[in-house]
């Protein structure tokens, strides 16, 4: 993988990673992520880690892919890609998805009209994801069903914290 590369062209914001877990003042013990939390009322939260969720991943750019599968496993989560949200609409795994992180603008079904499928379908999670922010593209998101609206570029910590509430 291009992690260094791919990270800067998926549209973080910094450039030094380091190793998530570390980052985010986490540590495993045994099959449990211990988070450390900015919240005030609680010191950390524990996820359970024995039955990692699958998260479909969708993007028309593969480095962006890429980027947000290291994203995904790094909080001990399986990814699977797709390079336009037809090809995860016509996935055999299609009811597997705990979540979806898609993109809202991509060549034939948009992340607009893919959010509201997954909705009607099976009501997973859906995080959108655009370098093209603008109010009205956003609320069109969240009436489809998206429960969080990126804008690149956006902080990792953001899609980490929606990804461990949303998987929970």
């Amino acid at each position: 993988m291009r992690s260094g590369r791919a990270f800067r062209n998926a549209g973080f914001e910094s450039s030094d990673y380091g190793d998530p877990l570390l980052r985010y003042g986490c540590r495993i013990e045994g099959v449990a992520l211990v988070l450390r939390t900015r919240l005030p009322a609680f010191d950390e939260r524990i996820f359970d880690l024995s039955q990692p969720a699958l998260v479909a991943v969708v993007d028309d750019d593969e480095d962006v892919r890429e980027s947000l599968e290291m994203l995904v496993m790094s909080i001990g989560h399986r990814a699977m890609l797709f390079d336009s949200a037809d090809a995860l609409l016509a996935s055999a795994s299609f009811d597997s998805f705990k979540c979806v992180i898609s993109d809202v603008q991509m060549p034939g079904t948009n992340g607009i009209q893919l959010a509201r499928e997954v909705r009607e379908r099976t009501g997973a999670p859906v995080i959108l994801i655009t370098a093209f922010p603008a109010d009205e593209i956003e609320r069109r998101a969240m009436e489809a069903g998206a429960r969080s609206f990126l804008s690149k570029p956006f902080d990792p910590n953001a899609l980490i914290d929606d990804l461990l509430d949303l998987l929970r």
